[in-house]
């Protein structure tokens, strides 16, 4: 996630759950960050490497939608 820059820190939002959980103490030994990557997909073109469809949200139940990706790989995969 950090070479693509696809890191956030969510220590308000972690807190915040472990706080509904009942685990706001500190707990032994445990250093959390909070780091999180955020879910993304990528198409990318087989010989350049070149990005050609790129899809990412913090939110971890927001995928990138079917039809665009279908629709990115048939435009790759050229007329029939």
């Amino acid at each position: 996630g950090k070479l693509l820059n696809l890191t956030y820190i969510a220590m308000d939002e972690i807190k915040s759950i472990y706080k509904e959980l009942g685990l706001d103490e500190e707990i032994e030994g445990y250093f959390d960050t909070s780091e999180l990557n955020v879910p993304a997909t990528f198409i990318l073109t087989q010989n350049e490497g070149r990005i050609i469809y790129k899809y990412g949200k913090r939110d971890v139940s927001n995928r990138a939608p079917g039809g665009d990706l279908l629709d990115t790989l048939l435009k790759l995969r050229g007329p029939k």
